[in-house]
């Protein structure tokens, strides 16, 4: 995880701290929340790279929300 830096892969193994653990779930969840903020474009880049089956997708057209009634 990049919060941790680059040392964790390049200096001997070390037990990390619970303060720096949550500052890396931190980080990650922010990632991930940028990708859904942008899920069209991250899903058009997973299927140029060929890291997901064009049918495995769901229809980026298509509105699966439901509407309050």
């Amino acid at each position: 995880m990049r919060t941790l830096g680059n040392y964790v892969l390049h200096e001997p193994w070390r037990v990390v701290s619970q303060n720096e653990v949550n500052t890396a779930r931190e980080y990650a969840a922010r990632l991930l929340h940028d990708l859904y903020d942008d899920r069209e474009t991250v899903l058009s880049v997973l299927k140029e790279k060929g890291r997901i089956p064009e049918e495995a997708t769901p229809d980026i057209d298509s509105d699966d929300e439901e509407t309050p009634a």
